[in-house]
């Protein structure tokens, strides 16, 4: 690989005698700096010319500050009066810095700095066609039909060959051109990857699958499809299909209904259709027809969004690139190159088109300036065949024939780097697809030759997140994290409209749904019954049932109102879908398994709705729904009747005993505003409000979070708590059959004015889990709180506590495996983590190495070696201070005003001298449950009685066999030595 700079014709020209020109090059940025430092310690407006010389004179010499001088005179002063001002001469400074800066920063702005890793595909010795990304991985198809997804370290997963078995019958010279592939797109919101022959026909193969089978085939086109295209629009949720045939024609083909069925035929095993059979389906897709744009070959195509257009390209001279009009409503921009465009790239933040040519030149277009180009750069020496632009960067990507890229300034037109690609595998003359330079991601860089793959890692870009190994699991502040127990995975919605499902033994990302509610954020999350489907509501209103194996949407709701949806409930028993958000009541959809998209049918017969908005729901199976509201008031709801039986209200102003007054804590993140009016926040889930003691003008507190406990509603015991409810950072126990006064309540964060927006339990109901908006999570013991009208009125202490995000919690989970039991907390600090019930982190989704949970369970929940990287998500050295009295004193409360015991409790800034993440724990000595209390001491018990066994036993008999491990080695065997038999004399 070589590299080669060359300086732009402006650095050639006559800018090199210009007075700036030559004061920056005579003198140095630090000499620059100290002068500008001396002219803003000098107290005169005007200074003298002697005066700047003699200063000049004193940082670099007098010799060389006479030309410096001379050059700033010049600039400066241009009426030749002696005297210049002294603000002028700052200003000038100042601009010759940011030259200089600039100067080096373009010297070392190389993107390339590392050599390539090189992938091969052993199953093909035809050129691939394109890379396409998919997820996690990349999509190769070659010329012969070999499909080949990769890893995005380039490692071959599986191949499969497409269409081998139609054409058996056939020699192998016809075999081969029948198979011959010209084009290939990937349609990533329905899973399926288009492929074109010169047969005359597009198979649609299904990527769902690990055979890759082919559900439709559009047979006897007009032409041979050349280059293919394909946008998804998440709007209107159509999707567009353009191919480029061998007439110079392009067509349109318009997919209604992308996500249920691209054409009205049963999606099975090769199902065919003509091209004529497509006129008419005019239900599912619709055709556009662009006859003889060019009059060569479509070579390239492509779909541009803002303006309901496209581009295409050809080798003729004539019309070498055209913009057409898709409705065809303004006339199309025709771009005239002598030999042809073989290539182009279009640029939505730089609009700007490149092309490259035959001449082996790489020309930039203004879009609606057909008339000339804007820069022509020259410097390859072979026909140029692909290009690409870096918008991020500003440079611009082209590779020519001779396998020579060249890295181009899109803003000084300037040539930054040559690479010199050899590829290892190839001993063949080369031979490229359609589609040569890829940019997958905004850190890498893809080139294609042959059956080999290039990969370069893009130098100035911040690795995104979104590659597996990021610094966090998602790109943008988590909604909710679920536990599918059905499939044994995780499934995770962040703002971005991203959904991610996970594998919870490893932590490997296993799917990925991107836009799955457009440009709108995702509000909501929650599974189905059956635990194989995950429903997402977003903020404009739409509610999405999704797969959780194939990621495809397979229902879609829409609330009336088009506010922002903060609960789903999905009742398989009675058909039906219960959503509830920003419209103040409780909206029901009739789940018809036949119908793909419904309204809400206002079946609901509870009129009984909230004054505010709903920010919470809780389902209790088979009859009850809680619902809570901005402005604190609770509603339990009974399903058969469909009718309110209970109503609650919170409280913002609590007795002194249950609020104690904290010392101030350290200014947190910028996100936590210290603002205390009670004001509905933009999303409930990075709401940042704050109910402060004082705040008399506010007379309820918004409900953050229900909690149904379950195991105690069957008890039917009259004063027993079976609801939870998070209420400014206060946890409140009620009792649905009974009266609206709360049988008890509690701090469940240990910060003042904080809140607390997740919260569960174990399944026994025996271990109430939250999360705060700081990042704490706490463990408590509910065992015998609110489980008995008799109760002693003692307030459970966090038997666990500990920092586990950066940002608010925003989502927690009890997981019950096997072996034990994790928590699965989400956050808006962008990261999902899994823990042991006593804060031991497991991992982090989304680090570089796995781990295995059910080893690190069995262990007793020892770090692996993969936990600690997520010490940086976990840990950041932050616990509550030694003066809060809840964290370090025990927390009181009692009914009635009645002091409560305080309880031992290990210090909050007590540090273990190993520094292992488990230093932040904060622990309880004597509130540890009787179940891990137990399952601690058989396990201790259990080794030292190992050891005392053990202790004994001499292991020198069994050494001396070496590696060879059997139960003889065991036995005593005495030495026999070596027999020397006497010599015959």
């Amino acid at each position: 690989m070589s590299q080669e700079k060359r300086p732009s014709l402006s650095q050639q020209a006559g800018q090199i005698n210009s007075p700036s020109r030559q004061m920056n090059d005579a003198i140095t940025a630090d000499q620059l700096g100290q002068l500008l430092v001396a002219m803003q310690q000098m107290s005169d407006s005007l200074i003298a010319i002697p005066d700047i010389r003699k200063t000049l004179g004193c940082i670099m010499g007098p010799p060389d500050a006479e030309d410096v001088v001379e050059a700033l005179a010049s600039k400066v002063d241009s009426e030749h009066t002696g005297f210049v001002d002294r603000g002028e001469v700052c200003s000038f400074v100042l601009q010759q810095l940011e030259e200089k800066e600039a100067k080096t920063t373009n010297a070392i702005r190389v993107p390339i700095q590392q050599p390539p890793k090189f992938g091969q595909s052993v199953h093909s010795k035809e050129a691939m066609c394109r890379l396409m990304k998919a997820s996690t991985q990349y999509f190769t198809v070659s010329r012969d039909g070999v499909i080949t997804s990769w890893k995005t370290n380039l490692h071959p997963q599986r191949s499969v060959t497409v269409h081998g078995e139609l054409l058996s019958g056939l020699s192998a010279h016809t075999k081969r051109r029948a198979l011959w592939i010209t084009d290939t797109v990937l349609m990533p919101d329905c899973n399926k990857l288009v492929v074109s022959t010169i047969s005359r026909e597009l198979c649609f193969y299904d990527l769902t699958t690990s055979l890759y089978n082919c559900q439709y085939k559009v047979l006897e086109l007009p032409c041979a499809p050349i280059s293919l295209t394909y946008y998804h629009n998440l709007e209107s949720h159509q999707s567009y299909l353009l191919y480029g045939d061998e007439l110079g024609s392009v067509t349109i083909l318009t997919f209604l209904k992308p996500t249920t069925a691209l054409f009205n035929v049963l999606a099975t095993k090769d199902s065919t259709l003509t091209y004529n059979d497509l006129f008419g389906q005019a239900d599912f897709v619709s055709i556009l027809e662009y006859p003889q744009i060019h009059q060569e070959w479509t070579l390239r195509v492509s779909y541009l969004s803002h303006n309901h257009s496209f581009v295409s390209c050809s080798s003729c001279s004539v019309a070498s690139l055209v913009m057409t009009d898709v409705n065809r409503h303004r006339d199309s921009y025709v771009f005239r190159v002598r030999k042809g465009v073989k290539c182009f790239d279009y640029s939505r933040e730089l609009d700007v088109i490149a092309t490259g040519s035959a001449d082996h030149r790489v020309r930039l277009w203004d879009p609606y300036v057909p008339s000339r180009p804007m820069a022509v750069l020259v410097g390859h020496d072979t026909v140029v065949i692909d290009v690409a632009m870096h918008s991020q960067l500003k440079v611009l990507f082209s590779f020519s024939h001779d396998r020579v890229m060249h890295v181009w300034d899109m803003f000084e037109h300037t040539l930054l780097q040559t690479v010199k690609v050899t590829f290892p595998f190839s001993q063949r003359p080369p031979d490229y697809g359609p589609g040569v330079v890829s940019l997958p991601l905004p850190h890498t860089l893809i080139l294609m030759c042959n059956e080999n793959l290039a990969r370069f890692s893009i130098e100035g870009v911040s690795q995104p997140s979104e590659e597996y190994g990021g610094s966090t699991s998602h790109q943008s502040p988590l909604c909710a994290a679920v536990y599918s127990p059905q499939l044994n995975q995780v499934i995770s919605a962040c703002e971005g409209s991203s959904v991610y499902i996970w594998d919870i033994n490893t932590g490997a990302l296993v799917l990925r749904c991107d836009g799955c509610h457009g440009h709108e954020e995702v509000t909501s999350l929650t599974l189905d019954a059956s635990g194989r489907q995950f429903i997402t509501g977003s903020r404009g209103g739409d509610v999405k049932v999704w797969s959780c194996t194939t990621g495809q949407c397979v229902k879609h709701f829409q609330t009336s109102g088009g506010t922002e949806v903060t609960g789903v409930l999905h009742l398989k028993e009675k058909g039906k879908l219960l959503c509830v958000g920003w419209n103040r009541r409780i909206t029901a959809f009739v789940d018809k398994p036949e119908v793909y998209e419904l309204c809400s049918d206002n079946s609901w017969q509870g009129k009984d709705h909230h004054q505010d908005d709903i920010l919470c729901m809780a389902y209790c199976p088979p009859h009850y729904v809680a619902t809570g509201s901005f402005d604190g008031e609770i509603v339990v709801w009974n399903l058969n009747k469909e009718r309110a039986m209970a109503r609650f209200h919170s409280l913002a102003k609590l007795a002194p005993v249950f609020l104690r007054q904290h010392k101030l804590r350290t200014q947190r993140s910028s996100s936590h505003t210290s603002s205390s009016t009670h004001s509905r926040p933009a999303s409930r889930k990075l709401s940042s409000y704050r109910i402060r003691s004082a705040s008399a003008h506010v007379r309820y507190a918004p409900v953050d979070k229900l909690l149904f406990l379950k195991t105690r509603i069957t008890e039917s015991c009259e004063g027993v708590a079976t609801l939870v409810s998070s209420e400014g950072g206060m946890a409140r126990f009620w009792d649905i059959h009974g009266s609206g006064q709360d049988l008890g309540n509690f701090p469940l964060t240990g910060f003042e004015d904080e809140n607390v927006l997740a919260l569960t339990s174990d399944p026994l109901d025996q271990y109430l889990i939250a999360g705060d908006t700081v990042g704490f999570i706490s463990v408590f013991d509910i065992r015998h709180y609110g489980n008995c009208p008799t109760q002693d009125g003692v307030v459970p202490d966090p038997s666990w506590r500990w920092k586990a995000h950066d940002r608010e919690v925003v989502s927690v989970d009890h997981v019950s495996q096997e072996v034990g039991q994790v928590i699965l907390t989400a956050s808006a600090d962008c990261n999902v983590c899994l823990w042991t019930m006593e804060g031991t982190c497991v991992g982090r989704f989304g680090q570089d190495c796995l781990w295995n949970l059910q080893h690190i369970l069995q262990s007793g929940g020892t770090h692996s070696k993969c936990a600690d990287v997520s010490q940086e998500c976990r840990h950041t050295g932050e616990t509550p201070t030694k003066g809060q009295a809840d964290i370090d004193k025990g927390i009181s409360l009692a009914k009635g005003d009645s002091p409560a015991a305080t309880l031992p409790r290990a210090g909050a800034d007590e540090r273990s001298d190993s520094g292992t993440p488990h230093s932040d724990v904060i622990t309880t000595r004597s509130m540890l449950g009787a179940l891990y209390q137990e399952q601690l001491n058989r396990r201790m018990s259990d080794r030292h009685e190992r050891r005392v066994n053990l202790a004994g036993l001499d292991l020198g008999p069994i050494e001396q066999f070496g590696a060879v491990c059997s139960a003889y080695q065991a036995l005593k065997i005495q030495n026999i030595d070596e027999m020397v038999l006497p010599k015959r004399t």
